[in-house]
């Protein structure tokens, strides 16, 4: 007897299959890009700290909306 059960997929998730060395290139690419961010934050936070700050504020309000947005989800499914 076979069971088969449903899983939902996201279209926000990808898998990926590779070789070792390629997923360790793919690590070391990702910590460079996030290397990269960080450093356009310090720059732009001494160049324009008014732009950071609002970026900064946007960053928070998407985390805070998000948040919500899982909440609600929650409570409309119970």
């Amino acid at each position: 007897m076979s069971v088969q059960k449903h899983i939902g997929w996201g279209y926000q998730f990808n898998e990926f299959a590779c070789f070792p060395s390629t997923h360790l290139k793919i690590i070391i690419l990702l910590i460079i890009i996030g290397l990269e961010a960080q450093l356009l934050g310090i720059v732009v936070g001494k160049e324009r700290p008014d732009l950071e700050e609002k970026k900064d504020s946007l960053v928070r309000s998407i985390a805070d909306g998000k948040k919500k947005l899982v909440e609600l989800e929650d409570e409309i499914l119970r």
